[in-house]
């Protein structure tokens, strides 16, 4: 805590693809689509995320989701369960970009 700063970088140099997600719930109760879970397939992988904002009592996680999806250049299929049981799938999403999913209006890239 009262030490210097410190900037870490890292320069990858490996192939490997990702995805981000934001997801944006209802803005009158929630929001930051809190207690939604986000299902991502790719190649016979499937990896799952719940949106959360935990931490301690001086910090807060990134409510964003990310996921390592290996040699995968594409989603197969984001699977999200919004937490009044609504679900939602989205198919062939290109990989290495950041998305916003709305729960009004679907997937669209960027934040």
């Amino acid at each position: 805590m009262n030490g210097t700063p410190v900037l870490l970088r890292t320069d990858r140099r490996d192939k490997n693809h990702w995805i981000m997600l934001r997801i944006s719930g209802d803005p009158s109760k929630n929001r930051d689509g809190l207690g939604t879970k986000v299902r991502v397939f790719t190649a016979g992988l499937a990896q799952v995320r719940e949106v959360k904002r935990a931490g301690s009592i001086y910090s807060a996680s990134d409510p964003r989701v990310h996921f390592g999806l290996g040699a995968s250049a594409q989603v197969e299929k984001i699977e999200i369960r919004w937490p009044d049981g609504r679900t939602e799938e989205f198919k062939s999403i290109p990989a290495d970009q950041h998305y916003t999913i709305d729960r009004r209006q679907g997937i669209e890239k960027g934040f």
